[in-house]
């Protein structure tokens, strides 16, 4: 039954009509506040919606920067690996050419020496009277009679043989330069040289001419 309370609420209705157990007045208060769930709730819903999209945002943004940061990473660490070999070849390559030089340097030096030493020995030879004969018979075709001619001291017992060239007309003098063989003539004008050592000077330059001055300078051949 419906209250005494609840029937002056219902000015619709006269006394002594039935209402309806389930027949209630809506509350304005209640309905308010229903209205503000609501509007909470979407409201709610939303915010949460758009948390979602900037939450997805981020996470694309800190991928991209994540994915640039290690692209960038790897070609400063490439560059880096490529700057270390460059600079380690350079300097292998260097070190190889250094290497080279050196090698190349030291064979030419055994060379001459070996040039050298051969030279030596064949003054000691039988031949190298034959050899002293013909340097001499040139000699004289150029200085002719009264030139100087010069030889090794220890070439001292061929003098006779140098001097027959000459016609036993010329001057037999010891220079001690001559450290290989071979004889050198002179007079007022004009010098020519047989000499051994100067034979070898002269290879020793068209060697230099060809193949680089470096290979030779500094170097002692005796």
């Amino acid at each position: 039954m419906t209250s005494l309370k609840n029937f002056r609420r219902m000015p619709f209705l006269k006394e002594g009509d039935i209402v309806p157990e389930n027949t209630k007045e809506e509350d304005p208060k209640s309905n308010f506040l229903s209205s503000i769930e609501k509007f909470a709730e979407i409201r709610r819903a939303k915010i949460l919606e758009e948390i979602r999209e900037v939450e997805n945002i981020q996470i694309k943004k800190a991928e991209s920067e994540t994915i640039n940061s290690a692209r960038t990473l790897m070609q400063l660490e490439l560059s880096e690996m490529k700057n270390r070999i460059t600079t380690e070849l350079s300097e292998k390559s260097f070190e190889l050419r250094l290497w080279s030089a050196r090698k190349k340097k030291e064979l030419t030096r055994k060379f001459f020496n070996i040039c050298e030493q051969k030279l030596k020995e064949f003054s000691s030879e039988p031949e190298y009277c034959e050899k002293l004969k013909k340097y001499s018979e040139n000699i004289y075709k150029l200085l002719g009679k009264g030139a100087k001619v010069f030889i090794r001291p220890q070439d001292s017992k061929y003098s006779k043989v140098v001097s027959e060239n000459f016609e036993n007309c010329c001057e037999i003098l010891h220079d001690k330069t001559i450290r290989l063989g071979g004889i050198r003539g002179e007079n007022k004008n004009v010098i020519v040289d047989e000499t051994y050592d100067t034979k070898l000077s002269q290879q020793r330059f068209e060697f230099a001419k060809n193949y680089g001055p470096k290979l030779i300078e500094d170097e002692s051949y005796e």
